[in-house]
This record gives C-alpha cells, sequence and structure tokens, in this order.
C-alpha cells in the first residue's frame, strides 16, 4: 500500500491506495500533519487532539492504544527505528537565534 495525508483548514486524515493501483480507503481520522509511520504490525501516528499523544493503529485488531503523551507540540515528522524500539519526532518549541561575526576566515 501506499500511505499518504489528505488534508482541508480544519482536519487531516491519513489514506491508502494499493500499490499496484485500486480504490483508496481512508485509515485513520485525524493525524497531526504528516507525523505517521508505518511499520509490519501497524501504524505509530501523532493524533490530532487538544494533548498530543503518539498512539498505534495494529492492523490485525484495528485497535488505537496510546503510547505515550507528549509535552510540548508535536511538528514534522516521525519515524521509528527498524527494531521497533525507539521513535524519534520533531516538536516545537521556543524559538532562539544567535548573531555572530566570523573575522578573518579566509
Amino acid at each position: 500500500f501506499l500511505y499518504y495525508m489528505k488534508t482541508d483548514d480544519e482536519d487531516s486524515a491519513l489514506w491508502r491506495v494499493p500499490a499496484e493501483g485500486g480504490e483508496e480507503t481512508q485509515v485513520l481520522e485525524s493525524v497531526s500533519c504528516t507525523n505517521f509511520a508505518v511499520v509490519e504490525q501497524g501504524i505509530y501516528f501523532i493524533a490530532r487532539m487538544s494533548e498530543p499523544v503518539v498512539q498505534f493503529f495494529e492492523f490485525a485488531t484495528k485497535k488505537v492504544v496510546t503510547i505515550a503523551r507528549l509535552q510540548r507540540t508535536a511538528a514534522y515528522g516521525l519515524d521509528v527505528s527498524r527494531d521497533g524500539r525507539s521513535l524519534v519526532y520533531s516538536e516545537y518549541g521556543p524559538w532562539q537565534g544567535d548573531l555572530m561575526l566570523v573575522e578573518n576566515f579566509r
């Protein structure tokens, strides 16, 4: 299957279509940005909710379980390690910047 997002002004859903072509079907109703990772057993995703949480949709049971609660709002991107033991995502945080002068760099 090929998994992709469909969004409008208020919601974003995860859809899939068979790789060889065919009818598309909605998999999950509400996914934050592009925060999902497909693995053999299911899909890890960050739900679009008032409280940001990482959830897992299991293909076999069609059930969603909460994996972790996040302290900040997730930004764009989520991935899972090959062994399924680690998850990485980006989050919004305080904006900071540094301005530096570098002299005689040539």
